[in-house]
């Protein structure tokens, strides 16, 4: 049948799978459900054997400019251990904006991955937010970060 404006007419999936709207970085409560639709009118789902928990993440509190701020991070996950994933890293400034030339993407294999952020050495010193979010599920975690 036909779904509400914005969302793809309903679809039935595997018992016993975590499905997500990749697009609305959510899960899909049941087995039969609808993913959204961008402006293109695609829609995106992921299907993955386990449910994805949280993202923990090893950062440090200080870093100075000029250095790298390395980070790892390790997904975490109910029902079976994590498949390769992707996640997306940005750092964020005090005004909560996005420094897009330090944005990455991260694989994960193993739900297990880790990079870097070579920050400029005249990086404004003050807080900041390291933002970790796995592209499949949308499931996040950010961290506070002072640069000096």
């Amino acid at each position: 049948g036909e779904g509400a404006p914005g969302r793809t007419p309903s679809m039935r999936f595997p018992e016993g799978r975590a499905v997500y709207d990749v697009l609305e970085g959510k899960q899909l409560k049941t087995s039969k459900a609808g993913a959204s639709l961008n402006d293109a009118g695609a829609g995106l789902i992921c299907v993955l054997p386990y449910r994805v928990s949280r993202i923990v993440a090893d950062v440090p509190e200080i870093v100075q400019s000029g250095h790298r701020l390395h980070y790892s991070m390790q997904i975490k996950t109910f029902d079976a251990l994590p498949g390769d994933h992707w996640v997306h890293v940005k750092l964020l400034d005090e005004a909560g904006r996005s420094i897009r030339y330090y944005e990455s993407t991260i694989d994960c294999a193993g739900g297990v991955g880790e990079g870097y952020i070579p920050l400029a050495l005249n990086e404004k010193p003050g807080q900041y937010t390291l933002v970790i979010r796995d592209v499949m599920t949308g499931v996040m975690t950010s961290k506070r970060i002072e640069i000096v």
